[in-house]
């Protein structure tokens, strides 16, 4: 017996290529269905699929950008200036229904200001 998966994996930009695994998603099985809907009922289950991995992709495509707006911000700051501090959560409405992105938080070590360098990208 198998079954399908759909792997998303972050590949290094270099000579070796290298695969991180990020997200794993098994597909529900197939079966075999007594049904005259066999066509419709699969298209439904592959749209269903289908939308549970965009969402995924979006998530990790806004950690991504997340992601390199704290290294540029961090960059115009002094050294050791700054320290990450957890995630704030922002609720998105989207085509492929409600996400939470996750969003940086930095801190300020002298002052104690919190930052959140995504937001940036976002206006």
């Amino acid at each position: 017996m198998s079954h399908l998966r759909v792997l998303i994996c972050r590949v290094e930009d270099d000579e070796t290529e290298q695969r991180t695994e990020l997200v794993s998603l098994d597909l529900p099985p197939t079966g075999q269905r007594q049904s005259y809907h066999v066509l419709d009922d699969l298209e439904a289950q592959v749209e269903r699929t289908g939308h549970q991995i965009l969402r995924c992709l979006y998530e990790l495509a806004w950690e991504e950008l997340d992601a390199q707006a704290v290294r540029q911000y961090a960059a115009q700051q002094a050294p050791s200036s700054l320290m990450a501090d957890g995630y704030a959560m922002l609720q998105v409405a989207s085509r492929f229904g409600t996400l939470q992105l996750r969003r940086q938080v930095c801190v300020h070590r002298a002052t104690g200001e919190q930052v959140l360098p995504g937001n940036a990208v976002l206006t």
